[in-house]
């Protein structure tokens, strides 16, 4: 995380408990409504695949670990993309 990511981090976290709410619960409401917002999406492998190298990338992850898994997923992984994950 960037140090400009904390201070942007920080500065929510101050407006929140500024506003009475808190931000510990507030974030578990934020990802019980995403969950349940994928959950009612068509999920294929290709779509959780993608958000999971997205939140790789979001997390600063070395550039040869995201072109590993973009190649895992184009070459071997391919016939798995359309597959519903239910």
């Amino acid at each position: 995380m960037s140090l400009a990511d904390a201070r942007r981090l920080r500065d929510e976290v101050r407006r929140l408990l500024a506003s009475g709410v808190d931000p510990g619960a507030n974030e578990q409401a934020n990802k019980a409504a995403g969950a349940a917002s994928v959950a009612a999406a068509t999920s294929t492998f290709g779509v959780i695949a993608m958000e999971f190298i997205d939140k790789m990338t979001k997390e600063g992850r070395a550039e040869a670990t995201l072109l590993k898994a973009h190649w895992l997923l184009e070459e071997i992984a391919a016939p798995l993309r359309n597959r519903p994950i239910a």
